[in-house]
C-alpha cells in the first residue's frame, strides 16, 4: 500500500515477550515513508510492560509513550506532528501490576514538544482520551473497544468508553477514529457484524 506513516494503538500482544517474539517480529517488516509507531494498550501492561517496550523499539517501532514527534518533508519543512499517551490504565489504582511513576500516562509530556503550527495526531490506546485533548489534538487514533465484538455488546461497550466504539467521530474542530482492530481478543472471542480492520486514513 505504500504508506507514508504507519501507526499501532496499542494492543500489540497478550502475553509474555519469551512466548510471543516470533509473531510479533513479523511487526517488524512493515514498510513505510516516515516508519511506523505507537503507543501501549492496557495489555502491554498486563503483559510485561518493559519487555514488550524495549522489544518494540528494538525492532524499529517507535513507541511515543507520552512522547512527539515532528515529521518533516525531504526539503526538512515540518509537516506534522504525532503524539501519543501511555495507555489510560496505567492511571487506574486498582490494576493489579506495578507501574512505575515515569510509565502512567502523561498528556503534558506528551504534548511538550509538539509545534502547534502545524497539524496535530495523537494516538491514544482508548478513545476516551480524545475529550481531554480536544483543543490540542486535530486527529486522535485509537482502538481498545473491538468494535464492540457484537451488536448485542456494543451499547455496553459504548457506555463504558465515553460513548465511542467505532468509526470516525468529531469532537469540536478535533476527528477521532476508533478502530475495530485486526484481532479477536481471547476474553470474548467473537466477531459479529463487526469486521477486523485496517484503517487507511488519508490527510488533506
Amino acid at each position: 500500500m505504500n504508506p507514508d506513516v504507519v501507526v499501532i494503538t496499542g494492543d500489540f500482544v497478550d502475553g509474555q515477550v519469551l512466548e510471543l517474539s516470533v509473531k510479533a517480529r513479523h511487526l517488524f517488516n512493515l514498510k513505510s515513508t516516515f516508519g511506523t509507531f505507537g503507543v501501549s494498550g492496557n495489555h502491554e501492561f498486563y503483559s510485561g510492560y518493559s519487555s514488550w517496550m524495549e522489544f518494540l523499539e528494538d525492532g524499529g517501532i517507535r513507541m511515543l509513550e507520552n512522547d512527539s514527534v515532528t515529521l518533516r518533508n525531504f526539503r526538512g519543512r515540518p509537516i506534522l506532528n504525532i503524539a501519543g499517551i501511555s495507555d489510560l490504565s496505567s492511571l487506574n489504582p486498582h490494576l493489579n501490576v506495578k507501574i512505575k511513576e515515569k510509565e502512567k500516562t502523561d498528556f503534558e509530556k506528551a504534548f511538550r514538544k509538539v509545534d502547534f503550527s502545524y497539524p496535530v495526531i495523537l494516538l491514544s490506546h482508548q478513545p476516551s482520551a480524545a475529550l481531554k485533548v480536544k483543543e490540542l489534538s486535530d486527529l486522535t487514533i485509537s482502538g481498545h473497544t473491538h468494535g464492540g465484538l457484537a451488536p448485542v455488546l456494543k451499547s455496553i461497550v459504548k457506555s463504558k468508553n465515553s460513548g465511542f466504539v467505532s468509526g470516525l467521530y468529531e469532537i469540536g474542530k478535533e476527528k477521532l477514529i476508533v478502530s475495530n482492530g485486526t484481532r479477536i481478543w481471547a476474553g470474548v472471542p467473537l466477531r459479529l457484524d463487526t469486521p477486523a480492520e485496517i484503517n487507511v486514513i488519508t490527510l488533506e
